[in-house]
């Protein structure tokens, strides 16, 4: 079964994706993981969002307006995944947690916002979602549920073992040398750090890249202390907490408090090295021997190198190496979570959460047609292999080119379907409208005549179907080739053309002496993002209005491979 699991976690700055192939035998799982990436959140939406969360109020229309611009976000990175990985079977989503409501230790009840039925509409596909209520009405803290995937992941290694998360939270899975589990809320991992650099702007990417604020200052201990004394430190675990209690206002009244005025570099190191002081406190604590990371925190060298400087007898390891991309656990875990819910498996751990009895997370949304679910499986799996990304077979047959005249009427039919069918769920309808067929041939008809070494046009087409995607390259400057555009025709998304049109058009920027390569796409345009995204693709923080259109666009990056003598990569 091919499961879809999507999340947006307690950074809510996007939604992470990964499509995982089950296969169950004799007890056990393997899922191959065939597709990983990440969506980010309009701006609009995000900034709505932050607005939104506690400690600030809101309204109940904001909420039912949240509730559905969230869905409709889920929705349209579905519909992306889906033409990039191809079809399938179920998708589970977390959607975006706004509130975990906590009196005296105790998890009273939670809510994610994301309509599922804007993502059963829009895919055709049944949807698992609402996975932690469930554990809340037997008592457990619906945190975290993530522990499911980690005692199958951490299965089988020596000594006392943990999965660490750094998301906005971080969260610890302990696993001892008998097998006994507890896991955990430790506290804020980026929470705290992103709240400072978004309220006072310092990036334009809204956290700490690479820790680079974090390196440049100088930890305040007075204020660390003050930060070190908060009480849910000491408080035992079972525990979860979020954003209702770690967020920009605490930081705020820690500063008073303490007395201190902390540079905005200063205060950064500061809280990063809560982050460290905390996570590495109950790394002791539990006698961890090894420890195994992910989430967005493990990309922030002064985090990591904390840790490894704080546990010198520990061996500290990325969840890569067990076969879940640290960015992606999270968005697997849901995959695996998805799984087991339309198996009737229970996949909530009472030793983690704090539930009184094991039980079947999340409600279905029926997709297109009739729901059937497949039969129960008789027992909880043992233990999950995570194998990486299959290669495509289902490639056609293809011929990358230089573009020629006689391909203008494809080329044209290509970026047209591309238009109306691919990017109508993301972009405005006047935008989607604005492009006629009379304005698609003008302006690939003068692509194709100002097509020279340094502006390139390839051309892909497999001889019995015609042109299947196309890209444009513009000019290469210094070291800086630059991707125009590439659209691949609707019927070929999820068969890898995609990612070898691609590959090509590097070749080409490569061979020109391009060691790095920048792309425009549209802000709001989902499905294009979560594409380059995983084809190695990042936000550089520059932006732009598109002059032909009115629209904000992003500028995207990747480095390049130097090319062989031939130009390839």
């Amino acid at each position: 079964m091919r499961v879809l699991g999507m999340i947006s976690g307690t950074s809510h700055d996007g939604i992470d994706t990964a499509v995982v192939d089950f296969r169950h035998a004799d007890g056990r799982l393997t899922g191959t993981v065939l597709h990983t990436g990440s969506t980010p959140y309009a701006s609009d939406l995000r900034a709505r969002l932050i607005t939104a969360l506690p400690p600030a109020q809101t309204t109940l229309a904001e909420v039912c307006e949240l509730d559905t611009l969230i869905g409709q976000a889920f929705a349209a990175a579905a519909v992306a995944v889906i033409g990039e990985a191809g079809p399938v079977d179920a998708i589970c989503s977390h959607g975006q947690t706004v509130y975990h409501w906590i009196s005296d230790g105790a998890a009273l009840g939670t809510l994610q916002l994301g309509q599922p039925a804007w993502i059963a509409e829009a895919t055709g596909a049944v949807v698992v979602s609402d996975v932690r209520a469930r554990d809340l009405t037997v008592g457990g803290q619906g945190a975290p549920v993530v522990s499911f995937l980690d005692r199958m992941l951490l299965a089988g290694m020596p000594g006392t073992r943990a999965a660490l998360n750094l998301g906005g939270i971080s969260n610890m899975t302990v696993v001892g040398p008998d097998g006994g589990l507890v896991a955990y809320d430790i506290g804020p991992a980026n929470a705290l750090i992103d709240s400072v650099v978004v309220e006072r702007g310092l990036t334009t990417c809204g956290y700490d890249r690479d820790g680079a604020i974090a390196a440049s200052g100088t930890v305040d201990e007075a204020l660390l202390g003050v930060l070190l004394a908060e009480p849910y430190y000491r408080l035992p675990a079972p525990k979860s907490t979020g954003k209702e209690l770690f967020h920009g206002g605490y930081v705020r009244h820690a500063v008073e408090v303490a007395g201190a005025d902390p540079t905005d570099a200063d205060l950064v190191a500061t809280l990063t090295a809560l982050t460290v002081r905390t996570v590495a406190a109950e790394v002791r604590r539990a006698g961890v021997t090894t420890l195994v990371a992910s989430g967005g925190g493990c990309r922030n060298p002064v985090i990591l190198d904390g840790l490894r400087h704080e546990l010198p007898g520990v061996e500290v390891l990325l969840s890569d190496d067990l076969g879940a991309p640290a960015d992606d656990k999270e968005a697997i875990a849901f995959a695996l979570i998805g799984w087991c819910t339309l198996h009737g498996v229970p996949s909530n751990l009472p030793e983690g959460t704090g539930a009184r009895e094991p039980r079947i997370l999340g409600t279905i949304t029926p997709g297109a047609g009739p729901l059937v679910l497949p039969d129960p499986v008789p027992s909880v799996p043992s233990s999950l292999t995570l194998v990486g990304a299959r290669q495509v077979t289902d490639v056609p047959t293809v011929t990358v080119r230089r573009a020629e005249a006689g391909d203008l009427d494809q080329i044209v039919d290509v970026f047209l379907a591309c238009w109306r069918e691919t990017y109508a769920a993301v972009l405005p309808q006047r935008l989607v409208d604005t492009m006629t067929e009379e304005d698609a041939r003008g302006l690939w008809d003068r692509a194709a005549r100002e097509s020279a070494p340094g502006d390139l046009l390839v051309a892909l087409g497999p001889p019995a179907e015609g042109v299947v995607g196309v890209a444009r390259l513009g000019p290469v400057v210094g070291a800086t080739g630059h991707l125009a555009s590439l659209y691949v025709s609707p019927r070929a998304q999820g068969t890898g053309v995609g990612r070898r049109l691609m590959d090509a058009a590097m070749g080409q920027l490569a061979a020109a002496g391009a060691t790095s390569a920048t792309l425009w796409v549209f802000r709001d345009n989902s499905p294009s993002i979560s594409f380059y995204r995983h084809l190695g693709w990042a936000p550089d923080g520059h932006d732009r209005t598109q002059p032909e259109f009115g629209e904000p666009e992003i500028r995207l990056v990747r480095s390049l491979p130097p090319a062989d003598g031939d130009g390839r990569r």
